[in-house]
């Protein structure tokens, strides 16, 4: 299964040596950190805003998702969104339609 993760980076709105200090812990475990195992990450992108962020990633395990998610907890608040190619979805929403047109007439 084919995944984006939306990370949002945590800010305090006031206080900038609280950011700049998040910042130098999230780069540290970052620099640690390497994909669970049955995790293949396909790409990670950064906003050109310095806000957040996408990781494109692939996995049978959902369990893998809640472990990524919760290893970056302390910085980041997230989306993630279950993904599949265009031609793949194009079969199933045929098949659904033809099931929702004979159903209802």
């Amino acid at each position: 299964m084919k995944f984006i993760m939306h990370y949002h980076i945590r800010r305090s709105p006031t206080d900038d040596a609280q950011n700049v200090k998040l910042a130098e812990n999230l780069q540290q475990a970052f620099s640690a950190w390497t994909p669970p195992e049955g995790m293949q990450v396909e790409q990670i992108l950064v906003q050109v805003d310095g806000r957040g962020g996408f990781a494109i990633v692939e996995t049978e395990d959902e369990a893998t998702i809640t472990m990524v998610v919760s290893q970056f907890q302390p910085w980041f608040d997230w989306d993630v969104h279950l993904v599949q190619d265009v031609m793949q979805h194009g079969v199933g929403l045929g098949a659904g339609t033809a099931w929702a047109r004979e159903t209802t007439g």
